[in-house]
């Protein structure tokens, strides 16, 4: 069941095809429109539409740590930007948020804990999901 009330329409932009195909599967099932995909050519081009929440992972190649926070958060705005990371990096964090992430999420984690940071940043940012 979902925590969010509306539906949303979300981008999940992760390399990881296992990690994207899951994280699109079970926000579907819970009553989003979602769009997965997996390579920042791609990822840029659909940022053309718009989204009520992104879902990223704070690593894509080809772009250095933390660019692709600060292109997505460029690219849209208004929504709702939560980063998943697997820890990796101690500086992971600082990093999202110094370049404009709402939420973060270190890696492994559940549903419910990704669809608690996306609901408590859109109650944080009430124009998203306008």
């Amino acid at each position: 069941m979902s925590q969010i009330a509306q539906r949303l329409r979300i981008l999940v932009a992760d390399a990881d095809l296992h990690t994207r195909d899951a994280t699109m599967l079970a926000l579907r099932a819970r009553g989003h429109d979602v769009v997965a995909l997996g390579e920042w050519p791609a990822i840029a081009e659909a940022l053309s539409g718009a989204f009520d929440a992104i879902v990223a992972d704070m690593v894509m190649a080809p772009l250095a740590h933390g660019e692709i926070v600060d292109r997505l958060r460029r690219a849209q705005p208004k929504a709702v930007l939560v980063v998943v990371s697997s820890g990796f990096l101690l500086t992971s964090r600082p990093v999202a948020r110094a370049f404009g992430a709402d939420a973060f999420i270190e890696r492994p984690a559940s549903m419910d804990t990704l669809e608690a940071a996306i609901a408590r940043a859109l109650s944080e940012h009430p124009s998203a999901a306008a």
